[in-house]
């Protein structure tokens, strides 16, 4: 709309309805529904890049707010249209879920919003997850790119909304230990999509690491996750990297015990023994711990935890 403090304008209703003359003699008229023009979410898309959330007002921030949940209800009543007729409609915006996720995201983060995300989850709980996915992303990003140390305004918009991904979108165990993890939930433990958000050198990684701890235990049974965490892993100091990812790697070994389908895992036990020999110089009860884990990876079939499993001997000095 109009004016500085006026809401923007939602999309008409999707259909309008129209008398038409009807080829029988009774009833001479008949009401038929006709599609509108479609919303243009590629425009919608480049308006918003060029919004500066931080520098709009709390009644402003308010106002976009009731729009971007106005275009999710909008959204999933053209969804609910299609299903009703066997599918989506041929012109469905597949794209709006996450510009609608990212763009709540980005005006949740500036603003401490805990509660924007909850309107991304009205398509039901499997055809939320781009949108959450989306919404995570973007908060995280924004905490990035202000290069400021994950404060109470960061938790408040992506605590409840990882929360709630951590409780519907975790696949449960099953016996082959492998199964793929949706993007919201890769997100929900700054391990994905395909690496992790999270910059070398970034200087308040040690901030999050009680989360990440939290993420692994949740997923300790997927072989997969399991994987994804070595990209945290890599950006360890060796002092993080013993107080964290050597009692994960415990936690791996009494869920897995020597099972290869889950060590062997897209090469997960040689690139962890490649971090583990970095720790060659920790106290000897750590040597210890990393010795036991060792020989499990290398009963698993693990060749390089073979080869380094000598420099974690036992009479090995501090």
């Amino acid at each position: 709309g109009r004016g500085r403090n006026r809401p923007p304008v939602l999309p008409s209703k999707l259909y309008r309805t129209r008398l038409v003359r009807s080829v029988k003699i009774w009833p001479p008229f008949v009401r038929v529904r006709l599609l509108r023009q479609h919303f243009h979410w590629g425009k919608l898309k480049g308006l918003l890049k060029t919004v500066p959330y931080e520098k709009l007002t709390r009644i402003q921030q308010g106002h976009l707010f009731d729009y971007f949940r106005g275009l999710t209800e909008w959204l999933r009543f053209l969804r609910g249209a299609g299903e009703r007729l066997g599918g989506h409609p041929i012109d469905y915006p597949y794209e709006a879920e996450n510009i609608l996720g990212r763009e709540t995201g980005r005006l949740a983060a500036v603003s401490a919003n805990g509660h924007a995300w909850k309107t991304l989850i009205n398509f039901n709980q499997r055809k939320s997850i781009n949108s959450i996915n989306s919404y995570l992303d973007a908060v995280t990003l924004e905490l990035i790119e202000s290069d400021r140390p994950p404060d109470d305004r960061f938790w408040k918009a992506w605590r409840p909304a990882a929360d709630w991904v951590m409780s519907n979108l975790v696949p449960e165990p099953r016996n082959d230990d492998v199964q793929h993890l949706g993007y919201a939930v890769q997100q929900a433990g700054f391990v994905g999509p395909y690496s992790t958000p999270i910059p070398p050198d970034w200087p308040y990684l040690k901030m999050i690491l009680p989360t990440i701890d939290s993420w692994v235990r949740e997923t300790k049974h997927n072989a997969y996750a399991a994987n994804l965490v070595l990209g945290i892993c890599e950006r360890m100091s060796s002092s993080q990297l013993e107080e964290w990812f050597v009692p994960w790697l415990k936690l791996y070994v009494e869920e897995h015990k020597n099972k290869p389908n889950f060590w062997m895992h897209a090469g997960f036990s040689d690139k962890a023994a490649g971090l583990l020999i970095t720790l060659t110089g920790c106290p000897k009860p750590i040597r210890a711990e990393i010795r036991k884990i060792l020989s499990v990876m290398a009963d698993a079939g693990s060749l390089t935890a073979r080869e380094i499993l000598p420099r974690f001997a036992s009479n090995r000095s501090d």
